[in-house]
């Protein structure tokens, strides 16, 4: 099942409005009192953007301290027989939110600066190995509460030449030539995206801003963009529509592997808002 952001927020204040109408007296035993409930698998596109609810209320009779806030990455075992790798992603108590280096700058806690009750988590610049399953942990004294959200990033960003010749596509040809292989060309981000999930290519590509691109991860004889010895996505900037490159693509799936293009005969590589607190209104922007 997949939420959407509009669905992720409307989930929110819901469990919002069932926490206030439950923390009465004697509703809990526990200071830390959150709605934990099976959440459906969030599931975006790469480089966009993921909610991730996560709402609690605290006793009135607990600590004046603010609670910690706790939230964490769990991803399958790269072998069926290894054990389950789990990070932190964000750490948060009263004014101080400390987030993971993966994480820097992708990561926010939007409704936590209007109460401190809202751990809700927003990820931004998704990339696949984003995906897995994210714990968010409530912790005041000895008391705690956990839950979990399932993420799934879909998408794959693939490189394409013409049939037997590199650097033989205009801008237009290589829009026709993404679009016969299921796709579309690829946004500067969703490059970029890609990239950090290990995308290495020494053709330049265009993308869809007209642009010419193309990703760098270790230093390669032969490859003029690696002289400079530094990762990261080179840019040849816009260029004129009719001179010729490769080009990078972007399918949401694939059956298969794009290697061999069965209606063109073409080379292909793979490469892998705003919540008003309260819920008076709900808008993105």
């Amino acid at each position: 099942m997949v939420l959407s952001q509009t669905a992720a927020w409307l989930q929110i204040c819901f469990a919002l409005m069932l926490l206030l109408l439950s923390s009465g007296p004697g509703t809990a035993s526990s200071i830390v009192n959150m709605r934990r409930i099976t959440h459906p698998t969030v599931q975006q596109m790469l480089a966009g953007k993921a909610v991730l609810p996560c709402v609690f209320t605290l006793r009135t009779s607990s600590s004046v301290q603010p609670p910690h806030l706790l939230w964490t990455h769990t991803k399958p075992p790269a072998r069926e027989y290894d054990a389950p790798l789990e990070q932190i992603v964000l750490s948060a108590k009263g004014d101080v939110i400390k987030v993971n280096k993966a994480f820097s700058g992708r990561v926010t806690l939007p409704g936590y600066s209007a109460s401190h009750l809202n751990a809700t988590m927003e990820i931004s610049s998704l990339r696949t190995n984003d995906s897995g399953t994210y714990h968010c942990q409530v912790v005041v004294g000895s008391d705690y509460e956990r839950d979990a959200v399932p993420l799934l990033v879909s998408g794959v960003v693939f490189h394409y030449q013409a049939p037997n010749v590199r650097y033989a596509l205009s801008f237009t040809e290589a829009q026709r030539a993404c679009q016969e292989n299921s796709a579309q060309m690829a946004l500067p981000a969703q490059l970029w995206a890609a990239y950090h999930d290990g995308l290495a290519s020494c053709s330049a590509g265009w993308l869809a801003d007209q642009t010419v691109r193309y990703s760098v991860q270790l230093p390669e004889l032969g490859c003029y963009g690696h002289k400079e010895y530094s990762a990261g996505v080179r840019n040849y900037g816009k260029r004129d529509p009719k001179e010729m490159f490769d080009v990078y693509c972007f399918a949401e799936e694939l059956d298969g592997w794009p290697i061999q293009s069965a209606t063109s005969g073409g080379l292909g590589v793979l490469a892998g808002s705003q919540l008003e607190f309260g819920c008076a209104s709900i808008f993105f922007a």
